[in-house]
């Protein structure tokens, strides 16, 4: 596992979320309460795959 720590989420049968999910939230949270506005998730979201390196 490339990330330590995960071999063990694993066999407990874990979910393991990437940073960038995180980042993701942060980020909306970070708009709404600069700007008082939902921030575009889905539009963010497609923008941040779009930058991922695919597995």
């Amino acid at each position: 596992c490339p990330v330590p720590g995960a071999g063990e989420v694993y066999k407990r049968q874990g979910v393991q979320v990437g940073g960038e999910r995180m980042l993701l939230h942060q980020a909306g949270e970070q708009v709404r309460l600069m700007t008082g506005r939902l921030a575009p998730l889905a539009a963010m979201d497609a923008a941040l795959q779009g930058v991922l390196p695919r597995p």
